[in-house]
């Protein structure tokens, strides 16, 4: 199931391209990429044999795909090389594809994305990554997966899967095909066993109906096959196995990357904020974590800076810090920055951390140098706080796609997650806007639902709280937020929930907007199965959350490192001060002395330390407030220290 939007391009956009050629499939001209992978296929001289292993006696039937999802991660049982690292685990999507992130890649205007794009959908494996359905009644489409120890190699296989269609059974067609892991020679192996029937028309005139290729964590590197653009008549043929080869002596890489701002995630929080005549919350610390992601150790300075900067550019906050000696392989680096964040206005703001690694052979990848996110300052002495991550300039929703499914039966719609900012909180009302389109008289109004997760481990919705069908009458049709008041208040007292929007009339579509920051926290719903939104790294819903939060205790953004002791004596001091600390378990530690401005004036590096105790002399320090950290890859621990 498709958004209409993306049909509607797909017919007038792209008719010039080169749909009907008769190029052989694949072409055998292939080109290494940038880090030296190569494919051959099977009619090729030296190329792989066609094998087609059935793993369905041995192997684990894949549950929960569906239509524009993916499911996961499921461990391979082989440390399997891929690009310069290595992976134990991966995830699967009902388009054709596995990754070794988690990723929901879906059609867009031009089809699919071709290996190399970085689109936030890196680090996977495309063997026929195309508009595939497990959805429908009686869906003959199945996936299996199978860790082949004796023989080091892992295996997923797609059997019978249809192509997504706007016909009545919602599917056509079936796919076999199948992807094997080699971990003894790092070889991945496509195979095709059998590819009928054809994909819904709409796809006729797109850039690339289906995508074939393998693409590298940085998203700049990797092999399509053929090279984009791959909207060609031929298809790949039956009983075609393709290979793609790692190379045998692989050049240093170095990426340092932005791998944590405020969250691993990338995605938008809430932080407590009150007018300065109140008394303001006072954790609001801004964390970041840098990672080496490449295969060589990081020798020299890496540096790293954090800004805060409103909707309109102006800047808020400004830090920078340094990772002194690098990172090894696979090492990561976190940092809360002193001071804490507090602008002086409640709203949506942009944190942006931004490393620079002068490497002396380079970083393969700048893109990851910069990692952004939301923060949203919420005013917490408000009666009614309003959870949402969108502007109330409907302006920039018009200039946006909505969300508008095909289809419209109710069953299909979006959500946006809420991590509330303080507990307990009751949730008392939701909040849609919607974009109304010409056409057809509006008969029906839409639905809604609260869920929440069913476990800690859960990474998408269960149970549902609440919801109801609104009417028509109920929908402000000159614009504005629709509000609906929950017949009862929901409370949390930890946790996070999820507000969904289900589309029951074709002609009232959702809002979304375009404007950075973007939160990252939106999903998206077809008949009835919830997966990340297929925008998800460049729209955000207008769908917002009003909450009380009364007597609550506002949550801090700081992980506090667990110590048995950590004294800061005399303070205040004129000079000379005392530190002691004792951890729970011994760990790579540095102790700094900050300023207000978050700037070091001291700091020490002991390795795998439980105890650190030292008097240090501070009286060349100018009189006022610093701040002792105790620094382990676990977290940190922040005292204050007053120097008169």
């Amino acid at each position: 199931m498709k958004k209409l939007l993306f049909t509607l391009c797909l017919l007038t956009g792209w008719v010039a391209m080169t749909y009907g050629q008769t190029l052989p499939w694949p072409p055998e001209s292939p080109a290494p990429d940038s880090y030296g992978y190569t494919w051959k296929t099977n009619s090729a001289t030296g190329g792989p044999t066609f094998n087609w292993i059935d793993i369905t006696t041995v192997g684990t039937k894949v549950e929960d795909l569906t239509d524009d999802n993916f499911v996961g991660p499921f461990p391979m049982g082989i440390d399997f090389p891929f690009y310069w690292l290595t992976k134990s685990q991966l995830w699967i999507g009902s388009n054709g594809f596995i990754s070794f992130q988690p990723a929901n890649i879906s059609s867009t205007a031009i089809g699919f994305p071709p290996p190399p794009t970085a689109d936030g959908n890196e680090d996977l494996i495309a063997p026929y990554l195309s508009d595939l359905s497990f959805a429908g009644n009686n869906n003959p489409g199945e996936a299996w997966y199978y860790s082949d120890a004796a023989e080091n190699r892992f295996i997923v296989s797609f059997l019978n899967v249809p192509y997504w269609t706007n016909n009545t059974a919602g599917y056509d067609g079936s796919n076999s095909f199948q992807v094997i892991l080699d971990a003894d020679d790092s070889t991945i192996t496509f195979q095709y066993l059998d590819l009928t029937g054809d994909w819904n028309s709409s796809y006729n005139s797109a850039a690339n109906p289906f995508v074939v290729g393998i693409e590298a964590i940085t998203g700049n590197i990797g092999l399509s096959v053929p090279e984009p653009p791959v909207n060609t008549a031929k298809k790949p043929v039956d009983s075609t196995a393709i290979t793609f080869y790692a190379p045998s002596t692989p050049g240093p890489v170095v990426d340092a990357a932005v791998t944590t701002v405020g969250n691993r995630d990338l995605a938008g929080y809430f932080l407590p904020w009150a007018p300065p005549a109140s008394t303001a919350p006072t954790q609001n610390r801004l964390s970041a974590g840098v990672t080496n992601q490449g295969s060589a150790d990081i020798n020299t300075t890496i540096y790293i800076e954090a800004s805060v900067k409103d909707t309109s550019g102006n800047l808020f906050y400004f830090l920078n810090d340094s990772i002194p000696g690098g990172l090894a392989v696979g090492e990561s680096q976190g940092f809360f920055f002193t001071p804490p964040f507090y602008p002086p206005f409640s709203g949506s703001y942009r944190y942006i951390i931004e490393i620079t690694n002068p490497q002396d052979f380079g970083d393969v990848n700048t893109a990851n140098d910069i990692g952004e996110t939301e923060i949203v300052m919420v005013d917490t002495t408000l009666d009614e706080i309003t959870l949402g991550y969108v502007s109330d300039d409907i302006n920039n929703a018009l200039t946006s796609t909505p969300i508008n499914w095909s289809g419209n039966n109710g069953a299909s719609g979006a959500a946006v997650f809420f991590d509330p900012v303080g507990y307990p909180v009751e949730l008392i009302a939701v909040e849609f806007r919607h974009v109304f389109l010409t056409g057809d008289t509006l008969t029906q109004g839409f639905a809604y639902t609260v869920n929440v997760l069913d476990s800690a481990n859960s990474t998408l919705p269960g149970t549902a709280l609440a919801g109801a069908v609104v009417p028509l009458d109920s929908v402000p049709l000159a614009g504005g937020w629709t509000r609906i008041n929950l017949d009862s208040p929901i409370k949390f007292d930890s946790g996070g929930f999820y507000v969904a929007w289900y589309q029951n009339d074709p002609r009232i579509v959702l809002a979304t907007e375009q404007k950075l920051p973007i939160s990252r926290r939106t999903y998206e719903i077809l008949d009835g199965d919830w997966s990340v939104y297929r925008q998800v790294n460049t729209q955000d819903i207008w769908i917002r959350a009003v909450v009380k939060i009364d007597s609550a205790v506002f949550v801090g953004k700081e992980d506090l490192l667990d110590v048995s002791q950590f004294d800061v004596f005399p303070n205040p001091t004129q000079g000379m001060v005392n530190i002691d600390v004792k951890l729970a378990q011994p760990a790579d530690m540095m102790i700094k002395v900050v300023n207000m401005e978050g700037r070091k004036v001291w700091v020490e590096v002991r390795p795998k330390s439980a105890e650190w105790n030292q008097q240090l002399d501070l009286s060349s320090l100018s009189p006022g407030i610093y701040m002792i950290q105790v620094l382990t890859p676990e977290g940190q621990k922040t005292k204050r220290l007053i120097k008169y």
